[in-house]
C-alpha cells in the first residue's frame, strides 16, 4: 500500500473515530500533496510524499519555536500534536550515533571527502531518514 493510500485510509479511520484535530492535519497533508501533483502534472511516488511530509514538519518546527517564544503553550501543544501525526508517514529516522557512523563510512570511502559529496551520498542511500541540518553539522565536524 502506498503512502497516499495509507493517508486516505487514515483520514477515514480518524473521521470515524471522531478525531477532528487528526483529520484536519491529515487533510492538510493531502491538500499539499494534491497541490504539488497539480503543479508538476505528475503523481507523487512515496519518496515525493515523504519530502512533502518533511517540509510540513519543518514548518511546524518553526511554528513551535515561535509559539514558545511568544509563550503560547496552547499553540505549542497543537503544533507538536500535528508534528506527531505527520511523523507517522516518515521512514524510521537515523539516530545521531547512526548518522555519525554512516557519515564516517561514506567519508572514509571518498578521496578526498567533501561536504557536498557526503551529503549527496547520504541522500542517495538514506533519503528521508535524517535531518539535513544535523547531518551537515556532523559532516562539517568530521571534516
Amino acid at each position: 500500500m502506498s503512502l497516499k493510500e495509507e493517508l486516505n485510509n487514515d483520514i477515514v479511520v480518524s473521521m470515524k473515530a471522531g478525531l477532528r484535530a487528526v483529520v484536519t492535519t491529515l487533510r492538510g497533508l493531502k491538500d499539499e500533496v494534491q497541490k504539488l501533483e497539480k503543479n508538476t502534472g505528475a503523481e507523487l511516488d512515496d519518496s515525493g510524499f515523504v519530502r512533502v511530509v518533511q517540509t510540513l514538519i519543518k514548518r511546524l518546527n518553526d511554528s513551535i519555536k515561535f509559539a514558545e517564544q511568544g509563550k503560547r503553550d496552547d499553540l505549542v501543544l497543537q503544533y507538536k500534536a500535528q508534528r506527531g501525526t505527520l511523523s507517522h508517514y516518515l521512514p524510521k529516522q537515523l539516530t545521531k550515533e547512526e548518522l555519525e557512523q554512516k557519515i564516517e563510512e561514506i567519508a572514509g570511502s571518498m578521496d578526498p571527502p567533501n561536504l557536498g559529496s557526503i551529503m549527496k551520498a547520504l541522500r542517495r542511500d538514506f533519503d528521508g531518514q535524517f535531518e539535513g541540518k544535523l547531518a551537515a553539522q556532523i559532516a562539517k565536524d568530521y571534516l
